[in-house]
Parts: structure tokens; sequence; C-alpha cells
């Protein structure tokens, strides 16, 4: 039974980093958008709209990797 849950933990934490790194892509490509096009951002008043959007995508990724490290850490202990 220990051998069955270290691979579904690890396959899980396999899932879960993909997603972490779509997530961190996510966030990355949102910001450099935002950023690229502040003028237009001011312009119609968006920036806490904006702000707002980048939280939750942060909100996301730190739930998705916090997971991950959790998982990792169960499995790292279920080795041992």
């Amino acid at each position: 039974p220990g051998a069955a849950i270290a691979v579904y933990l690890g396959r899980f934490m396999k899932r879960k980093q993909a997603e972490v790194q779509d997530a961190l892509g996510e966030a990355a490509q949102k910001a450099e958008e935002v950023l690229g096009s502040m003028r237009t951002v001011r312009q119609f008043v968006r920036e806490g709209k904006e702000v707002e959007s980048f939280d939750e995508m942060t909100k996301h990724t730190r739930h998705v990797a916090t997971s991950v490290g959790i998982a990792s850490s169960l499995l790292g202990s279920s080795i041992h």
C-alpha cells in the first residue's frame, strides 16, 4: 500500500507542478501585457481592475503551489 500511495502522490505532484507552471506563465504574460500598455490602462482608469485581476491570478498560483508543497512533504516523509 505504501508504494501505491507514493505512485499516486508522485502523479498528483506532476499534474500540479504543470498547473503551477501554467499559472505562473499566465501571471507573467498578464503582467507583461499590462505593463506594456500602461498608458492605455491609465486612460481608461483601469489600474485598480488590473491590480485586482493580477492579485486573483497570483492567489490561484499560490494555492496550487501550496498543494504541491504539501504533496511533496507527504511523499518525502513516506519514503523515509
